[in-house]
């Protein structure tokens, strides 16, 4: 008999697992993006963006929440495989109808809300390849149920994979732009046929069944999961949809161009939160102390990779931009630059919201997600008529801030949360001004030069107020016996207690 993977070895697989799929989600839409502003013009790349956006606001109507609910509930059945499959086969058969209803509906309103003939198209084009990947979410739930990531890895890599050929292809061929979109419904539907292969061979049978007391409960239990991810998606990219109503398509390629590394290298957050999020709801009510110790932990370790991250992109915005984009998105790289912001702040504010739903508090942290909502459609609706792309950075940065200081006081209220308010607050202020100094220092420094003195101040911040007294005797040690290795060291070091 094999014995279970132990807590520690679950997260770190899970943990590679969920970095292998967001990453492929991510840099399939970096390529994507650079490849379409650089071939296309900024035009398009706001087109495409915004049909894309527009369209996964729909895409809610084509899932519900099912998905996330099936995880829950199939987790607690997996040694029945009968009722997995009942409610498998009542979730696609609801996510079918609901995704039929979703392309008739984008069909009709695409004229209404497109910017541009592109964007109209696009808008009716993705909704199929959205219905498609509403299909694949269902017999994802189950995977993860199963704790079987690696399933919807091997579907994603090989979606990815078609989208970013194809994609390309088309735009190297210079055929008509609307070809893009079909390249993103092409490589769902491969997408879905890889996950229905996978579930077959190795879950069990899949067929579409027709219950309605299943489906009743599946539908009414599922409502507050589609809520919350209505309102995450509505906060994190309504400024796309508004940039797009109010500037036009070229504001929206602007602004995507700026957005599309700071706002994705979430993905490192999230993966790891991802796969911390049965550890933690394990530990709570149990085990407080270990919820807590897990979820500070988690928020330090993040907040030392994020910060230098968002100081090094900053610093190097102007570069960035000029590299992958080329002279035509010049007026990207303040954008870039006042994005970096958020890399740390969304690292901070998934810990909090993963912590949020281990504990329980699921409402709570829709209730956040809805006040940020609310917050990033005023001010956008507020800045942009004047500021354009950067008023919808700005909100961007605004939002995300409000979102986590909300976040923190919620969780703060459910458990003792040691983190000190001192190092918190210092983190702030650091953080707020880091973009607008980094391009200040880079006006009259050389770049690297900026960043290696903005990364260096902050290192020797965290060294004194992050990290734990056993942690810098440890990393003192660690430096000690690789300067040791190296042939470095003074003749009369010992590496095995250099740390104390």
């Amino acid at each position: 008999m094999n014995r279970p993977a132990s807590p520690l070895r679950r997260v770190v697989r899970n943990t590679g697992f969920q970095g292998l799929t967001f990453g492929t989600l991510a840099l399939a839409n970096a390529v994507i993006v650079i490849a379409v502003g650089r071939i296309a013009g900024p035009d398009k790349l706001g087109s495409l963006s915004f049909a894309i956006t527009v369209t996964l606001l729909g895409s809610i109507l084509g899932d519900l929440g099912i998905s996330m609910l099936l995880t829950r509930e199939a987790s607690r059945l997996r040694e029945q495989p009968e009722s997995v499959a009942v409610l498998a086969g009542n979730g696609l058969a609801i996510s079918t109808l609901l995704g039929l209803l979703m392309v008739a509906a984008a069909n009709l309103v695409a004229p209404f809300v497109g910017v541009s003939p592109e964007s109209v198209a696009g808008i009716r084009i993705v909704a199929v390849g959205v219905g498609f990947s509403a299909l694949s979410s269902i017999l994802k739930g189950v995977f993860y149920a199963y704790e079987k990531m690696h399933y919807e890895t091997v579907y994603v890599v090989l979606q990815e994979l078609v989208y970013v050929v194809l994609a390309l292809f088309f735009l190297g061929a210079s055929l008509p732009f609307v070809w893009v979109f079909w390249a993103y419904s092409a490589s769902r539907l491969v997408g879905l046929i890889a996950a229905v292969i996978i579930y077959g061979r190795r879950i069990g049978p899949l067929r579409l069944s027709f219950t309605w007391p299943v489906w009743r409960s599946l539908i009414w239990q599922g409502l507050p999961f589609a809520a919350n991810s209505a309102l995450a998606l509505i906060y994190i990219r309504s400024d796309v949809i508004l940039l797009g109503l109010l500037a036009g398509s070229v504001a929206v390629g602007i602004y995507e161009a700026g957005a599309v590394v700071g706002v994705r290298a979430n993905v490192v957050a999230r993966m790891v939160t991802n796969s911390m999020l049965p550890s933690l709801a394990r530990d709570y009510p149990a085990k407080v102390s270990s919820f807590e110790t897990k979820t500070v932990a988690v928020m330090r370790y993040l907040l030392l990779i994020g910060v230098p991250m968002s100081i090094v992109l900053a610093t190097f915005s102007s570069e960035i931009i000029a590299l992958f984009y080329g002279e035509q998105f010049k007026a990207s790289v303040l954008i870039f630059a006042i994005l970096a912001i958020i890399v740390p702040l969304r690292f901070l504010s998934n810990v909090l919201a993963t912590g949020l739903t281990a504990s329980n508090a699921q409402g709570m942290r829709t209730l956040a997600v809805f006040v940020a909502s609310v917050i990033n459609v005023l001010l956008n609706l507020l800045l942009i008529p004047d500021y354009s792309y950067l008023g919808a950075a700005i909100s961007s940065v605004a939002t995300e801030l409000c979102l986590f200081l909300i976040l923190f006081y919620f969780l703060r209220g459910r458990i003792r949360f040691a983190i000190r308010a001192a190092y918190l607050r210092l983190c702030v202020i650091l953080l707020i001004p880091v973009c607008p100094v980094a391009l200040v220092l880079c006006s009259v420094l050389p770049g690297w030069v900026a960043a290696s003195g903005g990364v260096a101040v902050y290192s020797f911040v965290a060294w004194q107020l992050i990290l734990t007294p056993g942690e810098r005797a440890y990393l003192r040690g660690a430096a000690l016996r690789c300067a040791c290795l190296l042939g470095i060291g003074t003749s009369g070091s010992n590496p095995a207690g250099g740390g104390g």
